[in-house]
C-alpha cells in the first residue's frame, strides 16, 4: 500500500506543487471538505426557501414587521393577478389578435405585389430611359457631323466670297479699262453710274 501511495505522490508531485500540497491526498480531502460545506450550505437555503417568511427580528422588530407586510402585499397582490389570469376568458383577445394578424398579412401581400409592379415600371422605364440615351448620343453625333459641316460650308462660303469679290473686282476693272480709262478702280455702283445703267 506504501508503494501505492509513493507511486501517486510522484505521479501528481507537478499538479500538487502547483495547487500548493504536499500530495493528492492532501488536495482531496481539502476538496472534500469544501464539498461537504457547499452541500450543507446547499440544505440551509433549501430550507429557508421552503420556509419564507422566518426572519430573525430581535435586534429590528420595525424593520422585520414591515418587510413581512410588503412582503404579504406583494404575494397577495400576485395571487389576486394570478386568479385573474385562470378566470379571464382569453379567446376574445386572442381572436380579435388572429384577425389582425389574418389582416396585416393580407396586407403584406397586396404591398409585396405593389412592389413587384413598381419594380416592373422602373425597370421600364430605366430601359425606356436607356434607349432614349443611346438615341440622344446618336443624335448628339450627327448634329456635331452637321456642325462640322457647316462650319466647312461657311468657311468655304467666306472664301467663295472673297473669291467672287476678287472676280467682280477683275470685271470691274476690265469694264473700266475699257469703257473709261481714267477710273482704275471703282465699285460696280460706280460703274453703273458710269455706264449709266
Amino acid at each position: 500500500m506504501d508503494r501505492i501511495l509513493r507511486e501517486e505522490d510522484e505521479v501528481f508531485a507537478a499538479f500538487s506543487k502547483k495547487v500548493g500540497v504536499k500530495s493528492i491526498r492532501e488536495y482531496e480531502e481539502k476538496a472534500k471538505v469544501e464539498a461537504e460545506k457547499l452541500l450543507e450550505q446547499k440544505i440551509e437555503l433549501d430550507n429557508r426557501v421552503r420556509t419564507p417568511y422566518t426572519l430573525d427580528c430581535h435586534y429590528f422588530p420595525d424593520v422585520c414587521a414591515y418587510v413581512l407586510y410588503n412582503v404579504f402585499k406583494q404575494e397577495s397582490k400576485l395571487r389576486n393577478q394570478l386568479e385573474f389570469l385562470k378566470v379571464h376568458d382569453w379567446t376574445i383577445p386572442v381572436n380579435k389578435l388572429k384577425q389582425k394578424i389574418a389582416t396585416d398579412q393580407a396586407s403584406i401581400t397586396k404591398l409585396q405585389k405593389e412592389l413587384a409592379s413598381i419594380e416592373q415600371a422602373i425597370d421600364a422605364l430605366t430601359a425606356e430611359l436607356k434607349a432614349k440615351s443611346d438615341s440622344a448620343a446618336k443624335q448628339q453625333k450627327s448634329l456635331d457631323a452637321l456642325v462640322e459641316q457647316f462650319q466647312v460650308i461657311k468657311k468655304e462660303g467666306t472664301f467663295c466670297s472673297a473669291l467672287r469679290q476678287q472676280t467682280t473686282d477683275r470685271q470691274i476693272h476690265c469694264v473700266l479699262t475699257t469703257d473709261l480709262l481714267r477710273f482704275d478702280v471703282c465699285s460696280e455702283r460706280e460703274i453703273q453710274i458710269v455706264n449709266g445703267r
